[in-house]
């Protein structure tokens, strides 16, 4: 069984959501992969040049864009793809102005100078996503909270060997039965992230991308059946 690589180019957190995906309703799997493509096209533009003058432009486009999707006049492909899922909100646009922030501190190259900032960058990489794709309201729960930070924060956990981000993550998110609040491929994808948390804490090797697989299968099973109980 092949272990994942820590370089892995998607990311092990983006990992797990393409799977919670993958089990869950199509038009979840549709709106996560449309809201993730214009998060990547907007951090792609704090990269596309060593001039950080020339990345700070293409960044003003895209804050102008998001204006735009805001008006229903998108320009580019990717924000059009997004607008196709559903009316764009004052709440979603506020949302993506911390992707503005994030790719802002790529130009300057800011690294996180405690915990704190980690958690910080990281639901913005992941969380703030989900929160697009799904929808969620502006008092969104603790559950939907915790189970970002659970999904974002696992490439960092993973990267730093920081034990004290995993425990703090396999502390926040420890729901046996799904939340009201959370869409089915949150919940399969954090799930997966708190069982990788837990291996990175424990120094044990990271499991392999065909076990995240049967994983997710089993969760997603056991989604439907702990939701048809509630109901």
């Amino acid at each position: 069984m092949s272990e994942i690589s820590r370089s892995d180019d998607m990311g092990i957190g983006a990992h797990c959501m393409q799977l919670g995906c993958t089990f869950a309703a199509p038009q979840e799997a549709e709106a996560w992969r449309a809201a993730s493509a214009l998060r990547d096209a907007i951090l792609a533009s704090a990269t596309t040049s060593k001039e950080a003058s020339v990345c700070r432009v293409q960044l003003q486009w895209w804050s102008e864009e998001i204006t735009r999707l805001v008006n229903a006049e998108p320009r580019h492909p990717v924000s059009k793809g997004f607008a196709s899922h559903g009316q764009i909100t004052d709440h979603t646009a506020a949302l993506m102005q911390d992707w503005l922030v994030l790719a802002e501190r790529l130009i300057d190259n800011v690294a996180a100078e405690s915990f704190t900032d980690t958690r910080v960058a990281a639901y913005r990489h992941h969380g703030v996503t989900m929160q697009i794709a799904a929808g969620a309201p502006i008092d969104a729960g603790a559950d939907y909270r915790d189970a970002s930070l659970a999904l974002s924060t696992l490439d960092e956990a993973i990267a730093s060997a920081d034990p004290a981000i995993s425990n703090a993550v396999l502390e926040s998110f420890d729901q046996p039965a799904p939340s009201p609040q959370l869409p089915a491929s949150h919940w399969i994808a954090a799930k997966l992230a708190v069982d990788l948390h837990q291996a990175n804490a424990q120094r044990r090797r990271i499991p392999g991308k065909l076990y995240l697989l049967i994983k997710a299968w089993r969760l997603a099973r056991q989604h439907q059946r702990l939701t048809e109980s509630n109901q």
